[in-house]
């Protein structure tokens, strides 16, 4: 009868602990669009609400931790300032919650160093769907490792994934978001966005690459003259960035373009005279050459340059009765019907 006192009240000490209990319930989302419409971390939030109701632990007894943009894939839970504040704050005897396991790692590497600090620091970790899963056994551990690894594969499939779209996207100058690149607009072609050409930055730009000709050959001259690998042009220089900004500013005034000195400030100006061939203008040029080959204006508007040769081929389809392939091999460059038919019957009679 003592021994039965003794486990009810153990019990029930049990219960009083438990409630007392410091619980961190920890959130995470990978991408800007997932924190700022708030679903991914509403959702994460209500079932942990929930979880910890079930548990028996007071909802003004949570402390919320938020990691919000943080792909779980490239920073690992050391890397992640939330992470990091909450392992400072949680003590021996602390809860962490999460709504699920992917949630927290996405790395299996990650997850074994991660859980054996916590199980060192007698600090429990649950997610809404597994329970508690520091206090497994072999087989429980063991599951723990496959559902990370499956994590950790699923990650890195899209990760390909994306890559794959971005670099289709790239390579068909279609727009890709983020800021915008000097010499490129937005618009809207049928029913996607690409990146097209913008005549009046292209024009500004041609007007730096002349500069930047003209000035690296100054440099080159005065390294020359005074033998030193490493020279300064002077603070009044016809080159220095103000003077280069200010002939932008007066060139586009007798065009009529405007707000040059905006578009191309110090930062980018910097970035387009320089020395790295991946980025500056002479490399933008080139890239917009490449665009202007794939998407042309034709009469005043945007069109696909792998559109309009279909639409050439199938118009000379029409109107000549053979495609451009048949023609070439009957040795003319025509299009009527009239004078195929024409060349036809002379390669008849010849014969």
């Amino acid at each position: 009868m003592v021994n039965l006192n003794a486990n009810a009240l153990e019990l029930t000490l049990g219960l009083r602990l438990m409630k007392k209990v410091k619980v961190f319930a920890y959130l995470r989302c990978s991408h800007r669009l997932q924190r700022d419409d708030g679903f991914s971390l509403d959702t994460q939030r209500a079932l942990i609400s929930d979880y910890v109701a079930k548990m028996g632990l007071e909802v003004n007894e949570i402390v919320w931790i938020e990691d919000a943009a943080v792909s779980a894939s490239r920073h690992r839970t050391v890397n992640r300032s939330g992470w990091s504040q909450m392992m400072t704050m949680a003590t021996k005897g602390s809860v962490i919650v999460a709504s699920t396991l992917d949630r927290i790692f996405r790395s299996v590497g990650d997850c074994a160093i991660s859980m054996e600090l916590l199980k060192k620091s007698g600090i429990q970790l649950h997610t809404t769907d597994k329970g508690c899963i520091t206090n497994g056994d072999a087989a429980a551990n063991l599951q723990l490792n496959v559902l990370t690894s499956v994590a950790q594969f699923e990650s890195e499939l899209r990760s390909r994934r994306i890559r794959d779209v971005k670099s289709w996207m790239h390579d068909n100058s279609m727009w890709m978001g983020g800021k915008r690149k000097r010499g490129f607009i937005k618009t809207k072609i049928g029913d996607r966005k690409f990146a097209v050409v913008d005549e009046s930055e292209k024009l500004a730009l041609q007007w730096i690459a002349e500069i930047k000709k003209r000035r690296d050959k100054a440099i080159n001259d005065l390294v020359k003259e005074r033998k030193h690998s490493s020279v300064r042009l002077s603070a009044d220089s016809i080159y220095t960035i103000e003077a280069i900004q200010k002939t932008l500013v007066e060139r586009g005034t007798k065009l009529g373009i405007s707000n040059l000195d905006k578009r191309f400030r110090r930062s980018s100006l910097f970035t387009l005279l320089g020395e790295d061939e991946t980025k500056n203008v002479v490399a933008r040029l080139a890239k917009i050459k490449e665009v202007e080959k794939k998407i042309l204006q034709v009469d005043g508007k945007y069109v696909l340059a792998k559109d309009l040769a279909s639409t050439s081929r199938r118009d000379a389809s029409i109107d000549g009765g053979v495609g451009h392939k048949q023609t070439s091999l009957l040795g003319i460059g025509l299009r009527s019907r009239e004078k195929v038919e024409k060349a036809i019957s002379t390669r008849k009679s010849r014969q």
